[in-house]
């Protein structure tokens, strides 16, 4: 089924709606959960393995996924469904976890990173 398998979610994060998003690492698709209904959503197609591992949540609602293994960062926005990937980073495990500052820093923890992964996220983008 589409929830076998190991590694498939890394981290997650409560949106400003209730609704709960969680990071794909070895599963293809982000997974986004409404705990009211019941129900969630399949978003998405990023096939590889322990792509994104953490994420934070911008003050305008979007989230931000820490890469891994994936040479980018994964920017996802609930409202509309759609996302867009950036970046150039070299490695493997890069980062992990993530949090947002009061002043929308976010904030990335180095996994095999020299580094700590800051980014400033701009309302309307990167």
């Amino acid at each position: 089924g589409r929830f076998e398998g190991q590694y498939k979610w890394l981290g997650g994060a409560v949106l400003l709606d209730g609704k709960v998003v969680f990071v794909p690492c070895s599963s293809h698709f982000i997974l986004l959960i409404d705990p009211i209904t019941k129900t969630w959503e399949e978003l998405g197609d990023f096939p590889a393995i322990c792509k994104w591992n953490g994420c934070a949540v911008t003050l305008d609602g979007r989230v931000v996924f820490a890469p891994a293994n994936s040479a980018t960062i994964l920017l996802f926005d609930p409202a509309s469904k759609t996302w867009e990937e950036f970046g150039g980073f070299e490695g493997e495990f890069k980062w992990s976890g993530g949090t947002t500052l009061p002043n929308g820093t976010i904030l990335f923890a180095p996994s095999r990173s020299n580094s700590i992964l800051s980014l400033q996220v701009a309302v309307s983008g990167l």
